[in-house]
């Protein structure tokens, strides 16, 4: 097996600690599409994101489906006391072109399903005037991760047993990764891009 061949060797220690406790300070929601590795786009070790993916990067609003993902969340901002909470969207997402240009998606019940947790983003999205289908898709994936950042911090949300919100005091953030860059996702294209360590 390549990990332990190559990269177990050169981090020996590290993953005998990790064998017995996780320590992330990052958790990572990322978009499921096979061109998006989290994991390579921070330069962090093994054991320092917790990351969760699936279609769209989606998060639905907390206690509107208690299902992977706010069970996945609850434990790492109550569980393992992650201080940053990053959502991350990125361009040419096939579910965030799905939900912009109203794909059918009858032979997939599930998936559009799911994606209905993303019709207040899509709500806004169409309130704006676009130029083309392609100015839609890139306003949906940059409306998509401000709505879950705001979604999981509202103060009506639920608190858990340690008196936190959903994100606690954890700090959030919503970039967006277009081709080769990173850029805050409440900027337009262009005008910011984020370093790695940010």
């Amino acid at each position: 097996m390549k990990l332990q061949r190559e990269e177990f060797l050169k981090r020996t220690e590290l993953f005998k600690q990790l064998a017995t406790t996780q320590n992330p300070r990052t958790l990572f929601v990322a978009c499921s599409d096979s061109h998006v590795v989290p994991e390579l786009l921070t330069p962090q070790e093994p054991g320092e994101s917790f990351v969760i993916r699936n279609a769209g990067n989606i998060v639905p609003a907390y206690g509107m489906q208690q299902g992977g993902m706010s069970a996945s969340i609850e434990y790492a901002v109550a569980g393992l006391n992650v201080t940053d909470v990053v959502i991350g969207g990125h361009s040419d997402c096939g579910a965030m072109t799905a939900v912009a240009t109203c794909k059918c998606l009858d032979r997939m019940p599930a998936v559009a399903g799911w994606l209905s947790h993303a019709d207040a983003a899509k709500a806004v999205n169409e309130a704006r005037q676009h130029t083309s289908d392609r100015a839609r898709v890139d306003s949906m994936v940059r409306e998509n991760g401000p709505a879950w950042t705001s979604g999981i911090w509202r103060p009506t949300t639920p608190t858990f047993k340690t008196g936190q919100s959903a994100c606690g005091n954890a700090r959030r953030a919503g970039p967006c990764i277009e081709g080769d860059a990173v850029r805050d996702a409440g900027c337009a294209p262009g005008t910011r891009t984020l370093p790695y360590d940010e």
